[in-house]
């Protein structure tokens, strides 16, 4: 396992905040690509019922299939990681039976090895995350 990890909250049928941050993460790609045995990119879901098709279309659609791993699972497991990190997540509910709707934030978290550096993001901002990564990466 890479000494730092870049951890994620989305989920994969998302249509409003999650595009943006998978978009953004594709614009770093580089850095994750060419740091891969210093750097991991951990996306934890949001949805308990997201689907590992779905997830493989979009991680596909933002050509990030081999730069991160994405996790899932049901929502007890997932409750708990949600609470580590304090990511509040709440379902909406809609007439639309098609729309999945969870309202929640993004999160994303920088942590060096051995906890030395922990830097959060209380909201999503890719260049932070990008000046951050850089100076990082240099200095392991």
């Amino acid at each position: 396992m890479p000494d730092n990890l870049l951890i994620v909250f989305l989920y994969s049928n998302c249509k409003t905040e999650c595009p943006v941050a998978l978009n953004d993460i594709n614009s770093i790609k580089d850095i994750i690509d060419t740091n891969s045995d210093k750097l991991a990119v951990i996306v934890f879901s949001i949805d308990p019922n997201e689907s590992i098709e779905n997830v493989n279309t979009v991680l596909t659609k933002y050509k990030l299939n081999s730069s991160i791993t994405y996790l899932t699972g049901n929502k007890d497991e997932l409750k708990d990681i949600w609470q580590y990190f304090y990511v509040p997540v709440g379902r909406v509910e809609t007439k639309q039976s098609d729309l999945n709707l969870i309202l929640h934030s993004i999160p994303a978290y920088i942590i060096s090895r051995d906890n030395e550096t922990t830097l959060i993001y209380t909201e999503f901002n890719i260049d932070s995350i990008r000046t951050d990564l850089n100076k990082l990466l240099k200095l392991n």
